[in-house]
């Protein structure tokens, strides 16, 4: 069994035990949503890389074409390129969920929208608008549709105190 396999199936029983975990063990809907919610991104998404990984092992023709070399998948390894990339990627996510930690969510939801269309070359008028809907959005769903109070950081809660 190749290295990235066992990691996706480690990955996958990760994932899998924190969804039973938030399912089970929090009281609330409020406690378990955020955990529920991303620990089934992350189940689905792992699924989703072991099974193009399985069906790139089972064609062993797949793995000579042009695609399979650039994305990394099937040649046992990533290159500098996707890894970069991958490194981008987990620090914009690192970003985010620092920014909510410190400042919440109702803050860094926008800040996050904004900054990554300005770096995805998205106009100022464009990204601006897309921070204020989604923010609108979140706020609306999260808070008055579901219930659930958000997250005010760890900064706000100290000035608020």
């Amino acid at each position: 069994m190749k290295g990235h396999i066992a990691f996706y199936i480690a990955l996958l029983t990760v994932s899998l035990f924190a969804i039973v975990w938030a399912m089970v063990k929090m009281p609330s809907f409020e406690t378990n949503f955020l955990p529920l919610v991303f620990s089934s991104m992350i189940f689905l998404l792992t699924g989703i890389g072991l099974w193009r990984d399985i069906w790139a092992d089972a064609k062993p023709e797949a793995n000579k074409t042009k695609e399979s070399t650039v994305t990394g998948v099937g040649d046992g390894g990533i290159d500098e390129e996707s890894w970069g990339r991958l490194m981008l990627q987990s620090a914009w996510i690192g970003g985010f969920l620092l920014a909510v930690y410190l400042i919440g969510m109702l803050v860094s939801i926008p800040l996050f929208v904004l900054f990554y269309m300005r770096f995805l070359s998205t106009q100022w008028n464009g990204a601006i608008m897309g921070a204020i809907f989604t923010s609108i959005v979140t706020y609306i769903v999260l808070h008055y549709i579901l219930e659930i109070e958000l997250y005010r950081g760890l900064l706000l809660s100290l000035l608020i105190q």
